[in-house]
């Protein structure tokens, strides 16, 4: 099983658990799957917590290792699969809040550019795709501004991704001029302590023909970053 630190871990950033799900408010900087330059990563632990059936918790999506919130993890294979394709086919409404440099015209907007991955020196990465390119992913994402800094340099937005690409949000700020805060890969990494990108609200089918809503507040730091 999880060594103490590892069950420590867990206990600090579970945020719900019941028979079904264990939601965690994943803190940015922790990885969520082994990587070529990770020691720690989520993933890894859950696969020690192996139940008397046989099952592990799954978790059901990906969060980029220096965004922070909400990710879900079944305890059930078979929910497990139920609630990824959930995810992957758009059933389930997320917000995540960003700080962007700027402020984004007009408040409210939606942008859908299709994104391919292209391989560089730094690994791989997303690019806007041209319409017709067989490699392009369809993407789309809305955007609000909540607030914006006293100075106008920056400001905090909502996201609501329409789907789940790699890099979709980080990219599609980018695109709109106004990359998320904190982004050395797609924005200039300007002064902030972390990517400032957090998963924040979920809304999740339970099965049941019903919803269930699970949110992780604003982590500290993201107001005064403004």
């Amino acid at each position: 099983g999880p060594s103490a630190e590892e069950r420590d871990l867990l206990a600090r950033i579970t945020l719900f658990e019941d028979d079904d799900l264990i939601v965690f408010d994943k803190p940015s900087g922790l990885a969520v799957h082994r990587g070529t330059r990770t020691t720690e990563d989520l993933d890894s632990i859950l696969a020690k917590m192996i139940d008397v059936e046989g099952e592990r918790p799954r978790l059901v999506h990906r969060l980029d290792k220096d965004t922070s919130g909400l990710l879900v993890a079944a305890k059930r294979g078979r929910l497990a699969e139920s609630l990824g394709r959930a995810f992957s086919s758009r059933t389930v409404e997320k917000t995540y809040l960003a700080v962007v440099e700027g402020v984004p015209e007009p408040g409210t907007g939606r942008i859908a550019t299709p994104l391919k991955k292209v391989a560089t020196a730094k690994g791989g990465r997303m690019v806007a795709a041209v319409a017709d390119d067989p490699q392009g992913l369809a993407a789309a994402t809305g955007w609000e501004v909540l607030d914006v800094a006293a100075d106008g340099r920056s400001s905090l937005v909502a996201f609501h991704p329409e789907s789940g690409r790699q890099h979709q949000l980080r990219v599609h700020a980018s695109l709109l001029g106004h990359p998320i805060l904190g982004d050395r890969l797609y924005g200039d990494g300007r002064a902030a302590p972390r990517l400032m990108l957090h998963a924040h609200r979920l809304v999740l089918p339970d099965g049941r023909g019903g919803t269930r809503e699970f949110v992780a507040p604003m982590p500290e730091g993201f107001d005064r970053s403004r």
